[in-house]
């Protein structure tokens, strides 16, 4: 992908206290290249059947439904932003394991970890193309 979007959810959608937050659709879209072909968002799954690698504190069956709606959200306002674009969702099956989630945000043009997430700083710190990473809460 031309672009890697890491999007948290579980830890967004129950973390309630502890620091996470929502981020505005606009904050991914303003920091993408006008010019880029594909999109890739990577999250959790959104069930159980779907993931291969699911973590238990995302608490799947308590997120994963309305994970989806905000996905579906982030990728309606990124097709209206970016139209030429091909947006994929990176969440299931056998070949999305962490590794390869790593290695998207690795090698992605642009790598957004916009969200508080230890998972997503790192890669996009040794990211090959630019990375882009809160330092504040001011856009949340």
């Amino acid at each position: 992908d031309d672009v890697a979007i890491h999007f948290r959810c579980g830890d967004t959608l129950l973390g309630e206290g502890k620091g996470f937050y929502y981020i505005k659709y606009s904050e991914y879209s303003k920091r993408i290249s006008p010019d880029t072909r594909t999109i890739g968002i990577i999250t959790q799954p959104f069930s159980i059947a779907e993931g291969v690698q699911t973590r238990n504190i995302d608490q799947i069956s308590q997120s994963g439904d309305r994970c989806r709606i905000l996905v579906m959200g982030l990728v309606d306002h990124l097709r209206t932003r970016f139209p030429k674009a091909s947006i994929s969702i990176r969440n299931n099956g056998p070949d999305e394991t962490k590794a390869m989630a790593f290695a998207r945000m690795i090698m992605a043009n642009q790598t957004l970890a916009l969200t508080q997430s230890s998972f997503s700083v790192w890669p996009a710190l040794a990211s090959f193309g630019t990375g882009h990473f809160p330092t504040s809460r001011k856009n949340a």
